[in-house]
């Protein structure tokens, strides 16, 4: 509950502000919510409109959005006979105002207070007449946020009696005391002294880091993808990854060693979609959810899937029924494990992406999935048969896809390149560093551009990918540098149209410590009738 007094000529009126809890949107998302504000962020001083405009500052990146707000008074009563304080009660409504009017809205409304019918003193004939109200002069509000300007002058909330501020300066803009800017993931706060106080978070894009990787020479380039911009290095990390790394128990089981022929030579180059046309599906985009362990085993399982049906069945598996219906040790877009992703497409299957579309990308934040909504049950010889319609009401076909069990790989280099050339694309974890969310395209390798920087902006987590292909190439200082080519789950505009290379032969950044294969369970009647 928030008070502000207004003086005039009827004495003393006091107006109750309790507002509701609207939503507000936050970094990265469309639609992202969060719980509301404390009114203290309201940007506001009082005006005598019936429609009064103020700006709200949220607290998140970054940007802040106005709302509408309305007050309604009504009639109440005295709490007794000749009380001199006049309580009015304002109802209170918010609604967002959209970005194009912003303009709009940074200064109270024409129009003059409604009425109010404050009850005189005594009961008598002043008791039940209209007054109007009085116009404040004196306003008395502790927020932290000033309200915005007015044509007239700028305004300070305070004490009354206290000078204006002059307010701090950012472009051609002038912000009032404890006004805001954001400047990428750091929020700038203008002081009394007419200074700018600023945050002091890494952000995930790094202006200065991209300049250093760009002067180097480090065989790749680094550039500004800006679903990143706005986000702390922390939230990348938190946000944009989410593989769990297995427990000791699964990364020491038994690799299955791919062994070359005699004379078998591998070639210098491959790439999966271009022994297998059309089967090989396109990047995914995992938003702000932290499901990289649902992306990458749906995508690998989608290519496996149509390489070994020969094409009869070509599906994009749903990540989203892994996030919402695995949920066995499975935290969701908050993290998982491998095994247990590969264990639920084993034994329960997961429909098509059509049939369960992700429902994640506009979330604002790594958070529990939502609840499951597809269902199967066993028909005979490990089958499963979907027991419940596809979520989206315009898809039908809701087929289950199952896997037989996971593999391990050897960390050979030979091995991995060969089982990929005869089965299909394979999995693979990886450590994601602070300067890879920067990679545009080139051959990547972790860089020390960091080392000299405290700790807080050298972060790191565990991330899965679809490995696809290799290759080699002569950089122009005459270096030769070999690469695998992977499928990253941040959508076709990060990197190199939604793909990467990275080093070969080095096990860079771990690529090649824990990489997996599969087999997509594939029967006669799957071949003839889909």
């Amino acid at each position: 509950m928030a008070v502000f007094n207004t003086e005039g000529s009827e004495g003393s009126q006091r107006c109750l502000l309790s507002p509701p809890s609207p939503s507000f949107p936050k970094v990265g998302s469309k639609t992202r919510s969060s719980a509301a504000p404390s009114l203290p962020f309201f940007a506001a001083a009082p005006q005598p409109c019936g429609e009064a405009h103020w700006e709200v500052l949220t607290g998140v990146r970054p940007r802040s959005f106005l709302l509408r707000l309305q007050f309604r008074p009504r009639r109440t009563r005295t709490a007794a006979v000749g009380d001199p304080a006049r309580t009015i009660t304002c109802s209170l409504s918010l609604s967002q105002v959209p970005a194009p009017e912003l303009q709009g809205y940074s200064r109270c409304g024409a129009s003059r207070g409604p009425s109010l019918p404050p009850p005189g003193p005594g009961g008598g004939a002043a008791g039940g007449a209209v007054q109007k109200a009085v116009p404040p002069r004196t306003p008395h509000l502790t927020l932290s946020v000033p309200w915005w300007q007015e044509p007239g002058g700028r305004r300070r909330v305070g004490q009354p009696g206290r000078s204006p501020s002059p307010g701090c300066t950012h472009g051609s803009r002038i912000y009032p005391i404890l006004g805001t800017y954001w400047d990428n993931c750091n929020r700038c706060t203008c002081q009394e002294q007419g200074q700018w106080e600023c945050d002091q978070e890494p952000c995930l894009v790094d202006e200065d880091m991209i300049n250093a990787i760009n002067r180097g020479n480090y065989g790749w380039r680094a550039g500004n993808h800006s679903a990143f911009w706005g986000m702390t290095l922390d939230e990348g990390i938190r946000y944009r990854l989410g593989t769990i790394r297995p427990s000791s128990s699964v990364t020491n089981m038994n690799e299955i060693h791919t062994v070359l022929g005699p004379g078998e030579v591998l070639p210098m180059a491959f790439e999966a979609s271009e022994k297998w046309p059309n089967l090989i599906h396109g990047p995914l985009d995992q938003g702000n959810c932290a499901g990289s362990w649902a992306f990458s085993t749906a995508a690998v399982a989608s290519d496996r899937v149509s390489i070994h049906s020969l094409g009869h069945m070509a599906p994009v598996l749903s990540p989203q029924n892994l996030l919402s219906c695995n949920t066995h040790n499975q935290q969701g877009c908050r993290g998982g494990r491998l095994d247990g992703a590969w264990w639920f497409l084993r034994r329960r299957g997961v429909v098509s992406d059509h049939c369960y579309p992700f429902m994640g990308s506009e979330r604002d934040e790594a958070g529990p999935a939502p609840r499951c909504m597809m269902h199967s049950r066993a028909m005979g010889r490990g089958k499963r048969q979907a027991t419940a319609r596809c979520p989206s009401s315009h898809v039908h076909a809701n087929d289950i896809y199952q896997v037989t069990p996971a593999y391990r790989l050897g960390s050979s280099e030979k091995e991995i390149m060969k089982e990929l050339m005869e089965n299909g694309p394979v999995q693979a974890l990886m450590e994601v560093h602070e300067d890879f969310f920067l990679y545009q395209g080139g051959i990547y390798s972790h860089t020390p551009v960091s080392l000299g920087r405290p700790e807080r902006y050298r972060r790191h987590g565990t991330h899965s990918v679809k490995i696809t292909g290799w290759g080699q190439e002569t950089l122009p200082d005459g270096r030769t540098l070999k690469y695998w080519t992977a499928a990253n789950s941040w959508g076709p505009a990060w990197g190199e149209r939604g793909h990467f290379r990275i080093v070969r032969g080095a096990n860079e950044c771990d690529i090649e410590s824990f990489v997996l294969g599969v087999w997509g369970r594939v029967g006669m009647e799957d071949m003839a009738h889909r």
